[in-house]
């Protein structure tokens, strides 16, 4: 079964990715782990390759296992909203109360939380509630981000996660409160009546 939903999870990543899944980490929806931040810590350092790339691809996989593990699902691979034209979000999850939890994936940050932050506040323009976290494997930069959100220079962020630390802990523990679920298809336009 374990071969089945890992295959599901990396059916949309490129065979390069799949290959060093079924190579490197053949155990990944069942080795023990004391926390979240141990699991993305001990699997990130099992990632034998120095594309950078490549790593990217394995780094948003690991967070997309964690989250199945971790019963946090349905969830969204590349996802696309209605309204945001030319905004493609890395992980979605649509939660009864607040609507969409955005993950974005990047293993370094460097300037690209820029992104980030303006796809947070396109979508908090169509959905009010929306929440958007940043996961990273880039501790100091995580810090910087975060000191730049509590300031108010980054808006559309709530918070930039270090994967390997206590927040990862903290952000799976906050999401399990949440009740997630297919959200319902909306119609581009309704109207009271139709003049043709």
């Amino acid at each position: 079964m374990h071969e089945l939903i890992n295959a599901n999870i990396l059916k949309e990543s490129p065979s390069i990715t799949a290959n060093v899944f079924t190579e490197e980490y053949l155990n990944i929806l069942s080795c023990a782990y004391e926390s979240p931040a141990e699991f993305m810590s001990t699997a990130c350092e099992q990632a034998n390759t120095n594309n950078k790339f490549l790593k990217g691809k394995i780094f948003k996989s690991l967070i997309e296992h964690l989250l199945y593990r971790e019963n946090i699902k349905p969830l969204y691979v590349r996802t696309i909203f209605p309204f945001l034209p030319n905004v493609t979000f890395d992980l979605v999850l649509y939660a009864e109360d607040i609507g969409p939890i955005v993950l974005s994936i990047k293993t370094s940050l460097r300037e690209r939380y820029k992104q980030a932050d303006l796809e947070g506040m396109f979508l908090r323009n169509v959905h009010r509630k929306a929440q958007s976290y940043l996961i990273t494997m880039d501790e100091k930069a995580a810090n910087s981000v975060n000191h730049k959100i509590s300031t108010g220079h980054v808006l559309g962020l709530d918070k930039v996660i270090y994967a390997g630390g206590n927040d990862l802990t903290q952000l799976i523990d906050k999401l399990k409160q949440y009740t997630f679920f297919k959200p319902p298809m909306i119609e581009v336009m309704t109207a009271a009546r139709i003049v043709e």
